[in-house]
């Protein structure tokens, strides 16, 4: 039978949205039923499962350590399937990105590789159980999937061929760069009557961006950052310090987060003695990686010759893992930076102020060994969280970064800035991707080559706020973004619906171009 006279399959779709109230996802779930979709497989956390009385086969829990993927019947298609999988190269690359989201749930370094192996086969399974019985040809991820369900659940569809639409948060504005995957964005534009009906809505939403930015050039941070510093000097005060105590000594017959996690494997000691020791085990790696980041000098002399800066990120976090693509580590970045700059230019590689966070999770992503590994390569240096960063992107050669804002902070003072992974303003002026660079004599070019004025810079990201990112939060409700960052306008929970609709409708389209009118 012809392709055209074939018939026109219906719209089934895997959705994961976590970030909304009920009404708003019903809403949302009745508004996609409303433009010929139907929702077949939903993402969702265990407080929805208990209340639902479906068999299993019409979720998947969100998080890999439920108990409810037992209602996941694993079938002899799903179990065919993945051992075809298995015999890609999708499946190398994706058993590598589920064993780093292992790391985000390993407090006490006691998450065998072993039963890794085993979590990571049983979710598949179910994972593509529940898929060919399902049969999903789209998903909508309400951000950038990077936890260990979501990118497997990604990992599956893209192998599949399932056409897939995430949210990537810009991490400046209450705003986000729809993505048919990390690598591609997808071309959308608000439609002229949502932009009439919500202009003081949206003329605000571009106002914040901007205010953000203009306190990124001065050096201030983002709002969430500075709300990140206060909270820890909250943390270390005598108070907050008996507060953490008191928490602590609570979590000594409880025991932590995960406990199928902790001491995997073991399954005959007893919980009076695990428990305590899961806590005294978290703490000992706390303290392990925050006092070598105390350790490390926030002045060297390297920064007083030619040196380029690399900026870490903080880890774990969506922005390097898994948006840093093709790096998988930052670590593999600033090999390649190092390798790339002559040997004249020091690479100082600054520690990103959150990794020692006592509020954080700095320890599920950064080994204490990090340092002096770096140390150990010549040519690098390593500096701590007390250097004075925009001091230092000033006086830079160049500026490296896998998406952070500090790309953003240096374009804007006239520094080049090399991206490893894919940040949404991967086409501002100023900028180029380090994967671009073949040799040495390509960077230093680039370096070399006149760079864009401030005003430049600042106009591309305002048409970027203004016609290219949309006004979606991502990973963030609407309550807890106008606590922690900025209030919102008051409309912004419907503003944030229509656009979302309307970029699922216009995704539809441009996938199944004969099912949309």
């Amino acid at each position: 039978m012809p392709l055209r006279e074939a018939p026109l399959p219906a719209l089934r779709g895997l959705l994961s949205w976590r970030t909304s109230s009920d009404d708003d996802l019903r809403r949302l779930l009745g508004r996609v039923s409303q433009s010929g979709a139907e929702i077949v497989l939903r993402v969702i956390g265990d407080d929805e499962i208990a209340a639902s009385t479906s068999s299993g086969s019409g979720f998947l829990p969100q998080s890999s350590f439920s108990d409810s993927w037992k209602r996941i019947p694993i079938t002899a298609e799903g179990t065919e399937t993945l051992s075809r999988f298995e015999r890609s190269d999708d499946f190398t690359v994706l058993r590598l990105l589920m064993l780093s989201m292992q790391n985000r749930s390993d407090f006490t370094g006691s998450f065998r590789l072993l039963e890794r192996e085993v979590q990571i086969r049983d979710l598949l399974l179910r994972i593509f159980s529940a898929i060919t019985k399902k049969k999903p040809n789209f998903a909508i991820f309400d951000v950038t999937p990077h936890d260990h369900v979501a990118v497997a659940v990604e990992g599956v569809l893209r192998w599949l061929g399932v056409p897939i639409l995430s949210f990537q948060p810009s991490l400046v504005g209450p705003q986000s760069i729809p993505r048919s995957s990390l690598t591609e964005i997808f071309d959308f534009s608000i439609s002229a009557g949502t932009r009439k009906k919500y202009a003081a809505e949206l003329a605000e939403v571009v106002s914040l961006a901007q205010a953000s930015i203009e306190r990124l050039e001065k050096g201030a941070g983002t709002a969430k950052i500075s709300a990140q510093k206060q909270r820890e000097v909250s943390a270390r005060t005598p108070r907050g310090r008996i507060m953490s105590l008191r928490f602590m000594l609570s979590r000594l017959t409880k025991g932590l987060h995960f406990p199928s996690v902790n001491f995997s494997g073991h399954t005959v000691l007893p919980a009076w003695f695990t428990k305590p020791l899961e806590v005294v085990l978290d703490w000992s790696l706390r303290r392990s990686l925050v006092s070598t980041i105390f350790s490390i000098p926030s002045e060297i002399p390297e920064t007083q010759g030619k040196f380029a800066l690399f900026a870490l990120h903080y880890e774990p976090e969506r922005c390097s893992i898994p948006e840093g693509y093709p790096y998988s580590s930052q670590i593999d970045a600033v090999i390649r930076a190092r390798a790339l700059l002559p040997d004249e230019v020091v690479l100082v590689v600054k520690e990103h102020f959150s990794q020692s966070a006592a509020a954080l999770r700095g320890t599920l992503g950064r080994s204490p060994d990090t340092y002096s590994m770096l140390e150990g390569i010549p040519g690098v240096k390593v500096l701590g969280i007390k250097a004075n960063t925009p001091e230092l992107i000033t006086r830079a050669e160049c500026v490296f970064t896998l998406t952070g804002k500090v790309g953003i902070e240096a374009a804007l003072k006239g520094t080049p800035v090399v991206f490893g992974g894919q940040p949404w303003w991967g086409q501002m002026p100023g900028s180029a991707s380090l994967s671009s660079f073949e040799d040495a004599a390509a960077l230093e070019k680039f370096c070399q080559s006149p760079r864009p004025s401030r005003d430049e810079v600042f106009g591309w990201l305002s048409d970027q706020f203004t016609h290219t990112l949309v006004p979606v939060l991502g990973d963030a409700t609407v309550e807890r973004y106008s606590e922690r960052i900025s209030p919102l306008p008051e409309r912004f929970a419907d503003l944030q619906l229509d656009v979302v609709l309307e970029v699922i409708d216009s995704f539809l389209a441009t996938e199944f171009p004969t099912k949309k009118k």
